[in-house]
């Protein structure tokens, strides 16, 4: 959704990414991204983002285990006097906060579930372009391949998610399994 976004308005608008975690090698190339992989304080962060100066900053976020982390980078951009916005973009409580401006959820059921319905309330359905995932052309489908194209990280799958697959492939060797993501889960797969 981030790289969506640059990619949809980077003519128009300058965006920087920060995360807490760069992978090497970078999952995507022409993308202004730092890394600020241990903060231990807003004024850790401060010196970077009143240098960039954003006009809007726009939070991905996913929660949970990293919680200590946003709660740093929020209360940084709430000393920047400009909009905040935060996607909630997996089933989780977002991070609360008056200067928030505007929490987007992905679905109906993320806004019902852990939102509070209130004016600051948004739902966007991300949307896909399914013919990116239609076959081309008349070639035979075949008959013993199955897979999954998935983000291999514990806010989509857990470790035995692999195990269907596994099981498969036990019942009848001749299946090929294509397993198409990266992650945390990407090694013991």
């Amino acid at each position: 959704l981030v790289v969506d976004l640059i990619e949809g308005l980077g003519d128009g608008y300058e965006h920087k990414v920060v995360t807490s975690l760069l992978p090497s090698p970078p999952a995507y190339r022409d993308v202004d991204v730092t890394e600020f992989r241990a903060p231990q304080s807003p004024e850790d962060v401060l010196p970077f983002l009143r240098d960039y100066a954003p006009s809007i900053v726009h939070v991905h976020y996913w929660g949970d285990c990293d919680f200590w982390w946003y709660d740093i980078f929020f209360r940084a951009a709430q000393t920047l006097g400009c909009p905040v916005i935060q996607n909630v973009n997996t089933p989780v409580e977002p991070y609360r906060a008056d200067f928030v401006t505007r929490y987007v959820y992905v679905s109906r059921y993320v806004q019902s579930t852990f939102g509070d319905g209130g004016a600051r309330d948004t739902i966007i359905y991300p949307g896909i372009d399914f013919s990116l995932f239609s076959r081309r052309g008349e070639g035979k489908l075949p008959s013993d391949c199955i897979g999954m194209v998935y983000r291999l990280e514990g806010d989509k799958l857990n470790e035995r998610s692999i195990d269907a697959f596994v099981r498969i492939v036990q019942r009848r060797p001749q299946t090929t399994v294509i397993i198409v993501g990266g992650g945390t889960f990407l090694e013991p797969y």
